[in-house]
């Protein structure tokens, strides 16, 4: 999350998606949680959150967006702020304006990303004195994406997301993503997988890697485990990816459980390359990884002394 403006009373943020440059679902878990084990980078497709305290109580949320999004509990960011009152006892209430940009039900935690925002947005304004540690702790129950965005922007996370590991790679390259007209429900994706209680297989581990070139041929080796379901279920993700190799990707994917695609490069790509993608309701957008690092200076959040942990910016 990066700060746009932020006073005693009002806070604007913009907040990324993110991308599964790997994922693997190893298996379920006794919660009904699923053990994961993936790369996220967070790259710079941003919503952004205008946050300001009221005197009357609740939530007020508005939101500007191409497409259809809820206002009332179902959304993350009124459910953030629910928790938030009830855990903290907050006084006075919350005025919300959204502008939703990162696509809707797309495998890019653009929900999770406004949650998080909401838990930063309540420790800034409510002098709660969090720190980034226990705002990712929360907002894991929220949702198992949302404790990534407390983190540095580029992390191995495993557990059903909580587990949060700085990861140094390079980082010197350009996305493109694909949102085609598909809707993807994550539980039924994840209950298509058809994991069971014990691991399919040793988790993967990424070697290092000192240029792109190193990290795509390393990322090559391994991928994303909701691509056969999904490819079988949404034939266009296929010619998508292939589109994207033929324009001369490094690397093609699919984030999260869909059904963005991406492709790699090394350099920037043209864009106009890939005009016919816009096509009806599909989505591009070409992007690039972000740090995350610094924003607690400005939000009232403190990095305590667990930052080896990969917990905290």
């Amino acid at each position: 999350m990066l700060v746009q403006e932020s006073t005693d009373t009002h806070l604007i943020l913009n907040t990324p998606a993110k991308v599964n440059l790997f994922l693997e679902v190893l298996n379920k878990r006794p919660d009904g949680y699923h053990t994961i084990n993936s790369l996220f980078v967070a790259v710079s497709l941003f919503d952004t959150l205008k946050f300001a305290r009221t005197d009357s109580s609740g939530i007020s949320l508005t939101v500007s967006s191409d497409e259809l999004l809820p206002t009332g509990g179902e959304n993350l960011v009124v459910r953030s702020w629910e928790m938030m009152c009830e855990r903290f006892g907050l006084s006075g209430g919350l005025s919300v304006k959204l502008s939703k940009r990162i696509p809707i039900a797309a495998g890019l935690a653009g929900g999770s990303s406004d949650a998080s925002a909401t838990t930063l947005a309540c420790n800034h304004l409510f002098k709660l004195g969090l720190s980034y540690e226990q705002m990712a702790k929360i907002s894991a129950e929220i949702g198992s994406d949302c404790p990534f965005f407390f983190s540095t922007g580029c992390s191995s996370v495993g557990g059903r997301g909580e587990i949060i590991e700085p990861c140094e790679i390079p980082i010197d390259f350009w996305l493109v993503l694909v949102k085609p007209a598909v809707a993807v429900s994550t539980a039924t994706a994840y209950g298509q997988l058809g994991r069971g209680l014990t691991n399919y297989k040793p988790p993967f581990k990424l070697p290092s890697c000192r240029t792109v070139e190193d990290l795509a041929k390393a990322l090559a080796l391994t991928g994303n485990d909701f691509e056969p379901v999904q490819f079988s279920a949404h034939r266009e993700l296929i010619a998508i990816r292939d589109r994207l190799i033929g324009s001369g990707a490094l690397l093609t994917r699919m984030s999260g459980s869909g059904p963005t695609m991406f492709g790699l490069f090394r350099e920037e790509p043209d864009e106009q390359k890939f005009a016919d993608f816009k096509r009806g309701n599909w989505q591009l957008h070409t992007v690039r990884p972000i740090s995350l690092l610094g924003v607690h200076q400005k939000t009232g959040g403190n990095r305590g002394d667990n930052r080896s942990k990969g917990n905290l910016t």
